[in-house]
């Protein structure tokens, strides 16, 4: 069953302005749409990234804003489109201290410092143009998990394909994110190819992991 990516801009801006009140209208189906994803939590904690939170709350704000871009993906089931799943990215640059560059291996500390925008020798940090996946996820709705067609492999393999598409457009050297100190998550990003930097934590409670674009 094949499956159908499509951008919440594409979605947001699909109004005819020869009909008063149209956009109201269609930002409103638009939201009662992203209302229709459900999530569910891996470790029971609710202080974590909250993926349903951020579809019903706020990816339309960021999507304005040039925040973050948010693309839902659609499956089909009984002849009818269902939303099942959805990425969120934006442009936002990895920045590796001294420390933390002496934990990875001689041949990415070679790819970081080649592709290094501005080290400076005062804070001995690496910047590196990149883009993160603020939000990844699943619809765990009834009707989105009778399709049978969204892994988690799947929709990395979906957002990885969309960076890929933009970074031959903007350029970019890496893909960045942050998720739950959990083994499940942790052993899914690193099968993807991600690589979990050592001995962070982000204020939240989240670990980091990123990987060079190929």
């Amino acid at each position: 069953m094949s499956l159908k990516i499509i951008s919440l801009s594409g979605l947001l801006n699909s109004y005819d302005e020869s009909i008063p009140g149209d956009k109201t209208r269609v930002e409103e189906e638009t939201k009662a749409l992203l209302k229709t994803f459900k999530s569910i939590s891996i470790s029971g904690s609710d202080l974590q990234h909250d993926v349903e939170g951020f579809l019903h709350n706020k990816a339309i704000e960021f999507d304005k804003s040039d925040f973050s871009k948010t693309h839902l993906i659609f499956s089909s089931y009984q002849g009818n489109d269902v939303l099942v799943g959805y990425f969120s990215i934006a442009n936002k640059p990895l920045i590796f201290t001294k420390k933390q560059m002496q934990r990875f291996t001689k041949s990415l500390q070679k790819r970081i410092k080649r592709k290094s925008s501005n080290h400076s020798e005062l804070t001995d940090n690496y910047l590196i143009s990149a883009y993160l996946i603020g939000q990844i996820g699943k619809n765990f709705s009834d009707e989105a998990l009778k399709t049978k067609t969204i892994n988690g492999k799947v929709l990395l393999t979906l957002s990885y394909d969309a960076i890929k598409e933009a970074q031959s457009l903007t350029g970019g050297s890496f893909i960045w994110l942050e998720y739950e100190d959990v083994e499940k998550l942790r052993d899914m990003y690193s099968q993807f190819g991600f690589s979990e930097v050592d001995n962070y934590t982000s204020p939240t409670g989240l670990k980091m992991a990123f990987m060079p674009i190929k």
